[in-house]
């Protein structure tokens, strides 16, 4: 139900950027009044925010064509939206703190194990310390500006409105069915085929009817390697969030169930069953109303900064040179 605070994600996308992905390509793309954004600029944001998207996605399956071209627009949205915030920063001579410079430098550089692993990053993608602490300061222009022109403006809701709300939403204010799983996935062998697969998961399933841990043996066996370590932990998830493979068995169990091997795209799979929760209304309690104000707000805020940029819009000349969904010839 919420959505992503404004800031964070502004953040999110202009470390990525300092230290992005490499690519060739440097054709322009766009022009943000005399600012040339080359088709290297966006793909060094765009393909770790596509990485990791499809990371998030992987339960699902692949990301769709439709959803990558959106997911493409909204970044290169999002990059002319910086540009012209830049600007703004710089002609209302925003300034930031050395603290605040000295805050974002170590919380990129706290990402790599020693300081030489760090360097040589930089060097990688062609930049020095200095010029590193450069892109560094104009991002943190661009928070400053926003905070100053869009957060600070922007009228926290109140507990009324966040009532009001829930009673005019009612039939949204739902807790959906969901279960709590356990997963053992073993990857097919192309070498020895789907079928010495299917015998293995039906070893470990026998082991598990016979007392084994399910734990235990996920550690042991499972290949999926975002939950081997939490012994295939999968958390709490609703419908629609598992590919409906796995997701129709998942809903069926009853808890302490453990399934025969399912079969899906990546493979077989073996669910335990931790806990059921039905659907049910929720209660307009201190939680909620905690986090409708903050849902609400965050509305705001997003209104607020589509307004904002739009007024810079009128006031720049953009050219679209290429579209970006599209491959360059």
């Amino acid at each position: 139900m919420l959505k992503r605070v404004l800031i964070p994600f502004l953040s999110c996308i202009f470390f990525i950027s300092v230290l992005g992905a490499k690519n060739i390509k440097n054709k322009a793309i766009a022009i943000v009044d005399n600012q040339t954004i080359l088709m290297s600029d966006f793909n060094k944001i765009a393909d770790p925010i596509i990485a990791n998207y499809e990371v998030m996605l992987k339960t699902q399956g692949p990301m769709s064509e439709e959803d990558l071209k959106n997911l493409k627009k909204g970044i290169f949205e999002q990059i002319i939206n910086e540009k012209l915030a830049l600007k703004q920063a710089k002609a209302e001579n925003i300034k930031v703190s050395r603290r605040q410079k000295d805050d974002a430098y170590n919380k990129v550089k706290k990402r790599f194990t020693t300081e030489s692993e760090f360097l040589e990053e930089l060097s990688k993608k062609g930049l020095t310390e200095e010029e590193f602490k450069s892109k560094l300061e104009e991002e943190l222009q661009v928070i400053e500006v926003v905070n100053k022109e869009v957060s600070s403006k922007v009228v926290v809701p109140t507990d009324d409105e966040a009532e009001d709300y829930y009673n005019d939403n009612k039939s949204l204010m739902i807790d959906p069915e969901a279960v709590r799983a356990r997963h053992i996935l073993l990857k097919f062998d192309k070498a020895k085929g789907e079928s010495a697969t299917l015998k293995q998961a039906k070893k470990i399933k026998k082991e598990i009817d016979n007392g084994a841990d399910f734990a235990t043996m996920a550690r042991e066996h499972s290949e999926d390697e975002w939950t081997v370590d939490s012994g295939g932990s999968l958390g709490l998830f609703i419908r629609g969030q598992m590919i409906p493979a796995f997701e129709n068995v998942a809903f069926s169990m009853s808890v302490g169930e453990v399934s025969d091997p399912v079969k899906t795209q990546f493979g077989y799979h073996i669910i335990l069953c931790q806990e059921k929760r039905m659907e049910q209304q929720k209660e307009f309690d201190e939680v909620l109303k905690n986090q409708l104000k903050e849902f609400l707000y965050k509305n705001r805020m997003k209104t607020a900064y589509q307004e904002w940029i739009e007024d810079l819009k009128t006031k720049s000349n953009i050219v679209i040179k290429h579209d970006v969904t599209q491959d360059l010839e």
